[in-house]
């Protein structure tokens, strides 16, 4: 019994020395930056998308954060595509009216941007005639991230949210026709999500994270990601 008096204080001692040195590096890591592959959402439609954060604690749980996402499509606009087409070919509609049916939208009820310019009616003859579609939106925005109080030295569950903009870009090529159109379209933005992350090696996080998006032009977004972080 004596030894097992004298044990517990030493075990309570290693503890406190052991868990000091990670209090300590969390209250000093006051910087955070961070990149998760993602995947987004519109209406039902998923394509790919990159975001980063870069975020300055100014508080025991509250971050000021800055929020970047790359989306590899024009949200509300046409999906990215290639397609040829057979020859001869005379369009019984506009050239634009054909390009939207074959090329589709990403977010199928989103009216956000608008499609390839009005081309003329015309019969095309040659061996060769192709049309690519291309766009992509980027999103950019400022806000707080709080932690909750629930946190521990590796484990910290978050709620974010922001306002910022938008900008949606779409670019039309019809070979061999020379034709090179684009259109471009920039709003507001704002949005709101929750996520953990987890402590997995000194200052290196892994990070879980759920976000939606609301864009002018009533577009809505949800990204789904995970990623890395680093805190210094």
């Amino acid at each position: 019994m004596s030894s097992l008096k004298k044990l517990i204080p030493m075990v309570a001692l290693v503890a406190v020395v052991a868990l000091s040195p990670a209090s300590a590096n969390a209250q000093e890591q006051r910087f955070r930056v961070s990149f998760a592959p993602s995947v987004a959402a519109m209406d039902g439609d998923a394509e790919v998308a990159f975001s980063g954060t870069a975020a300055y604690r100014f508080s025991e749980h509250l971050w000021f954060e800055g929020d970047l996402t790359w989306l590899d499509a024009a949200a509300g606009g046409l999906r990215d595509r290639r397609f040829d087409f057979e020859m001869p070919f005379a369009f019984a509609g506009g050239l634009s009216d054909d390009i939207r049916r074959r090329a589709g939208v990403f977010g199928r009820n989103a009216i956000g941007i608008p499609g390839p310019p009005n081309l003329p009616i015309l019969p095309i003859y040659g061996d060769h005639f192709s049309a690519s579609v291309d766009g992509s939106t980027f999103i950019g925005t400022l806000g707080v991230r709080y932690e909750l109080p629930v946190q521990t030295s590796r484990f910290r569950p978050y709620l974010a949210g922001g306002l910022g903009i938008n900008t949606t870009d779409q670019d039309l090529r019809v070979e061999p026709l020379g034709i090179d159109a684009s259109t471009s379209r920039t709003g507001f933005a704002f949005d709101g999500g929750a996520g953990a992350s987890i402590r997995v090696w000194h200052q290196l996080w892994a990070d879980m994270d759920a976000k939606y998006f609301r864009l002018s032009g009533d577009r809505d977004i949800m990204r789904l990601g995970g990623g890395v972080s680093y805190r210094f």
